[in-house]
């Protein structure tokens, strides 16, 4: 995982539940990202995050993670 803000809690929040492989291959946008945390938040049983956590989350994956970085 690249180095910034954000690397440890997506780590531990990902990692928890499953493969960081799965993570990486999903190559979504930010918009996408968050959708994704509410529906796993509401049909996965993942726990809600803090607010100012959720956004840094949803920041480290739509820069390091998207359709655009992989290209």
């Amino acid at each position: 995982m690249p180095p910034g803000a954000g690397r440890e809690e997506v780590f531990y929040l990902c990692q928890a539940c499953h493969s960081l492989a799965i993570v990486k291959q999903q190559g979504l946008n930010r918009e996408s990202w968050d959708e994704t945390l509410t529906w796993m938040v509401e049909e996965q049983e993942m726990p809600e995050m803090e607010p100012e956590e959720r956004t840094l989350i949803v920041e480290y994956l739509a820069t390091y993670y998207s359709q655009k970085r992989r290209r």
